[in-house]
């Protein structure tokens, strides 16, 4: 009950959030890929996206560190304490989690839909046989084979990019105009 707990938390808070401001990205690459389908600004807006994300990502992940008092206000002292923890355990899923919906957006906005395709397929065949290998681990085990197969699969849509000259060329290589305060506050915008 408490993974549970912890599990809808992280929901409404990171993935919600983070997922939310991914979207910004349908816009934001779309336009650019109608006005040039050879635009190197994709891969720009890809990579504010995606440091737009993590920076509010920061704070959330801070505040998981220090959520058992704050759940304690909601539920019983054993349940915020499990639930507390797995937030803990949450980071290294959370993120790959919401980098890779940057990418899948990014990719998408190109009329590339296979990404998301991609994803869900590595996902899947990744997942049983983590939690398998895991599987004495307990609550631990079970964060660690979620983790691996979100890297895997940040992993397997980072690699589809790369190996699409249209993606790869649109990308461009980092950048750091990604990283312009103005244009970062004009993405939250």
């Amino acid at each position: 009950a408490g993974v549970g707990a912890g599990l809808t938390f992280a929901n409404l808070t990171a993935l919600s959030i983070g997922i939310g401001l991914s979207c910004a990205l349908d816009t934001f690459c779309s336009q650019e890929y109608g006005r040039d389908p050879r635009s190197k600004k994709l891969g720009i807006f890809l990579q504010r996206g995606c440091v737009a994300v993590l920076l509010v990502f920061l704070p959330v992940a801070l505040f998981y560190f220090y959520s058992d008092g704050f759940l304690r206000l909601f539920m019983k002292d054993e349940l915020a304490t499990l639930a507390a923890y797995w937030l803990k355990l949450s980071i290294p899923i959370t993120i790959p989690q919401l980098l890779t919906t940057c990418v899948s957006k990014f990719a998408q906005a190109q009329c590339e839909p296979k990404v998301p395709m991609y994803a869900a397929t590595s996902g899947l065949a990744t997942l049983p046989p983590a939690l398998y290998i895991c599987r004495d681990l307990g609550i631990e085990g079970v964060a660690i084979a979620l983790a691996i197969n979100r890297w895997l699969t940040l992993i397997t849509v980072v690699t589809f990019v790369a190996k699409t000259e249209k993606l790869r060329h649109n990308f461009g290589g980092f950048s750091g105009a990604a990283f312009h305060i103005e244009d970062l506050i004009k993405y939250y915008k």
